[in-house]
């Protein structure tokens, strides 16, 4: 039998799911008769959070809403927790193509997400977490009534297509919430979306958007962070971009930028944005903290403007700690060759540089792998950046000149003059090195990285590796 005392801690922090399972914390503990058991009662946070999990249901549907509505009951007045999973039933979702898209729940049809799960709790939901099948089931979306979530701060929709990839056909009778409002007629897409600005949520209450799982078009991204723009704290978007993109380009630049006051966590995965590469440009954001770009081409290299990220970074300059830049080919990954030649197009070192200086609060720098960071710049990032504790990037430098600046940060002073501020210690590091090696080279410099003890690791990369 398990013990109640570890049963009544993992109540406490995980959640209840549904359809119920005896193994389930809060579960076992109800039948237990044990202190701990009214210790648990008497906890409405235990009770606040709920996940409608993919589990077969044993029954139509009625025995799991009892349930829930029992359970709930045991959280006060606590906000609401909901995560609602409808993206992989028991039985294909096709067989079920006849019922209405808000009934169809679990595949049972018996059990309504808006009307049996939401109403009754619309002003307690603070957060709303919905894993679905764009073609299946995200129009339940728009059963949600005007008015409502009076206190909800987070959604985090999350919309997947379980018919196939690349292409799924979306029916005539899902036009109401199209998603491609400045593309073309909708019928194929690409990427299953929906467009979020059509569910009448209370947008300037809300402090965290994450759509990073849910690519919509920059249309639909501009207008959803002016309807967000004085509220949100924390934004994750992935935007696809087409040759649509570069009539709303010529839009935007007639355009003051969305001036974001509150913004700290910007995570933004931009796909083909080469149509459109001054996007970011649209957003002014001064209270950045924590900054993601992810940049992904179908069939390049995305080719970074340095410059231009400087110009836009400056009016974070003084708050921005994190920064990170990737870059990647959809599809398959690039060979180490390709990877390799694309460092030849490198950005100057002078750029480089001056992006650097303007940013001297980083503690985390990573960079992608086609911007070469050279020997002299490389010397001088560790005392540019005397707060950076982690760092990736891609060099041509000896790597031991590398671990010897390293070593250097990490060992303490010998001067015994006191100082009353020194340089943070380097707690990770990820290091692309261009140079040809041989593998024995590299079991050796990998032993040397190993040597440091950085506390997060130092990870070494060859992107010219030699057979002998």
């Amino acid at each position: 039998m398990a013990d109640p005392s570890d049963l009544l801690h993992r109540a406490a922090f995980e959640p209840v799911i549904l359809p119920t399972d005896p193994s389930d914390p809060h579960i076992a503990l109800l039948n237990m008769n044990d202190p701990c058991r009214n210790t648990l009662l008497a906890d409405t946070s235990c009770w606040d959070t709920f996940v409608f999990s993919n589990r077969p249901l044993l029954d139509p549907g009625q025995q799991l809403l009892a349930d829930f509505h029992a359970l709930v009951g045991r959280s006060g007045s606590n906000p609401l927790s909901l995560t609602i999973v409808t993206d992989s039933a028991p039985q294909p979702l096709a067989s079920s193509s006849d019922i209405r898209v808000r009934d169809r729940v679990y595949g049972s049809g018996t059990v309504g997400v808006v009307n049996d799960i939401l109403l009754p709790y619309i002003n307690r939901v603070s957060h709303l977490h919905c894993i679905v099948s764009c073609a299946q089931n995200a129009a339940f979306l728009l059963d949600i009534p005007l008015v409502g979530f009076g206190a909800v701060e987070i959604v985090d929709p999350s919309f997947h297509d379980n018919v196939g990839r690349p292409y799924f056909s979306c029916a005539q009778g899902l036009d109401p919430f199209v998603p491609f409002t400045d593309g073309p007629v909708f019928r194929t897409i690409l990427t299953p979306a929906v467009d979020i600005l059509l569910c009448s949520f209370q947008w300037e209450r809300i402090t965290l958007v994450d759509l990073g799982s849910t690519p919509i078009l920059p249309g639909n991204a501009f207008r959803l962070m002016q309807g967000i723009r004085h509220s949100v704290v924390d934004l994750s978007l992935e935007v696809v971009f087409s040759i649509a993109s570069l009539r709303l380009g010529v839009q935007l630049l007639q355009r003051k930028p969305i001036i974001m006051d509150k913004l700290a966590t910007l995570r933004l995965h931009l796909r083909n944005p080469s149509f459109y590469p001054k996007f970011i440009a649209s957003i002014f954001a001064d209270k950045l903290t924590k900054v993601w770009f992810i940049h992904s081409e179908d069939n390049s290299f995305f080719q970074w403007n340095i410059p231009f990220y400087n110009w836009w970074f400056s009016a974070a300059a003084n708050s921005l700690e994190t920064l990170i830049l990737m870059g990647h080919v959809s599809g398959e990954d690039p060979t180490y060759l390709d990877r390799h030649r694309s460092t030849s197009r490198r950005q100057t070192s002078s750029d480089l540089e001056a992006l650097i200086i303007a940013l001297p609060r980083l503690k985390c720098l990573r960079l992608p792998f086609n911007i070469c960071v050279h020997e002299v710049l490389l010397t001088k990032i560790f005392d540019i950046l005397p707060s950076l504790q982690g760092f990736e990037l891609t060099t041509n430098a000896c790597l031991t000149i590398v671990f010897d600046l390293i070593e250097k940060r990490n060992v303490p002073s010998q001067d015994p003059s006191p100082s009353l501020w020194k340089p943070a210690p380097i707690l990770f590091a990820y290091i692309r090195s261009t140079l040809p090696t041989s593998r024995h080279a590299t079991a050796v410099l990998t032993q040397r990285a190993e040597a440091l003890n950085l506390p997060f690791g130092c990870t070494l990369e060859f992107l010219a590796l030699l057979e002998n």
